[in-house]
């Protein structure tokens, strides 16, 4: 009897200690921040309304205040990955915002051959006082009206 229940016994001290386990692991995952910087961003590409033409839109968000936010940089390619055309993000174009909002969204135009497919890499970024963060989004292909 005694060695039953000292096999008992063992087994629940090793599934508790399993389910220990398992409770720590998914606490650590839930509190995994992505960025402690970027709450959110969105990207896409769409084709315009004029010959050639395809828009990239944005939306990036800051979970600190920022001195700055936006998109740094927009890279288009051409279907089979070679390079079409990029831009740097600044003030003066629009794609950066330093005005201390938390938030920054907008689109940007590119004229290319009509016809042709496109896609886009994006790096979207917030800047605070302290820290700086970056992702870089690339787009499914769109073809140009």
């Amino acid at each position: 009897m005694k060695r039953i229940s000292a096999v008992v016994v063992a087994i629940l001290l090793v599934v508790s200690g399993c389910i220990g386990m398992v409770s720590a692991t998914e606490t650590m995952e839930t509190e995994v921040r992505a960025s402690p910087t970027i709450s959110d961003y969105y990207v896409s590409l769409a084709p315009g309304t004029s010959s050639g033409e395809i828009w990239v839109s944005y939306h990036v968000g800051a979970s600190k205040l920022p001195t700055s936010v936006g998109v740094s940089s927009i890279e288009i390619l051409n279907s089979d990955g070679s390079h079409a055309w990029s831009i740097t993000g600044t003030v003066g174009n629009g794609l950066i915002n330093n005005s201390g909002q938390s938030l920054h969204a907008g689109s940007y135009p590119y004229f290319g051959k009509a016809g042709a497919s496109y896609f886009a890499a994006v790096t979207v970024f917030v800047a605070t006082k302290d820290d700086y963060d970056s992702r870089t989004i690339v787009t499914p292909v769109v073809k140009a009206p």
